[in-house]
């Protein structure tokens, strides 16, 4: 799917139709070295400037209920050659109930979580996830950009966007 595909996607979830709840299974990280799926790390490089940067992009409004990347019943677990794979399920809260104020505390709270964890883990990612979309900031966004760099991830050139669209100027 083009990266042009899943923002009109999302567009449509998040903004044109009421929704309660979403529930997601799309791939997430790098892909595996397998006869079916090649890793190249690069997206533009290997002909997929158009491709998917990051399968979920949704807004601060939602409760995550479930965010499972490698879990015991994900899909990258049943076929090797499938590629890595996020599980979210989330809900639909009112904007009033999330001031920006409110989003920043929570943001940073979960940042400085993750800053105090001795690995960079499924848990790790989930808190980073959580903070970047609760409340891109410039912190948030260095450490997190730094970890999908280091690994590969296809999200980083997602994150190095929406970093550049926040901090540009």
């Amino acid at each position: 799917m083009s990266d042009r595909a899943v923002n009109r996607y999302m567009q449509f979830i998040q903004y044109d139709i009421h929704t309660n709840y979403f529930y997601s299974l799309n791939r997430y990280g790098r892909f595996r070295q397998t006869p079916r799926h090649s890793d190249p790390g690069s997206i533009a490089e290997h002909g997929f400037s158009d491709g998917c940067k990051a399968s979920v992009k949704l807004d601060p409004y939602w409760k995550t209920h479930i965010w499972d990347l490698h879990g015991k019943n994900n899909f990258s677990m049943i076929d090797g050659v499938t590629p890595p794979s996020l599980e979210v399920f989330v809900e639909r809260i009112p904007k009033n109930c999330l001031s920006n104020d409110y989003r920043l505390f929570i943001s940073n709270s979960l940042l400085q979580e993750a800053m105090l964890l001795p690995v960079q883990d499924e848990y790790w990612q989930r808190l980073m996830w959580e903070s970047i979309r609760l409340y891109p900031n410039i912190h948030n966004l260095n450490v997190y950009l730094e970890f999908l760099e280091k690994h590969q991830y296809f999200e980083f050139y997602y994150y190095k966007e929406l970093y550049e669209k926040c901090f540009a100027g």
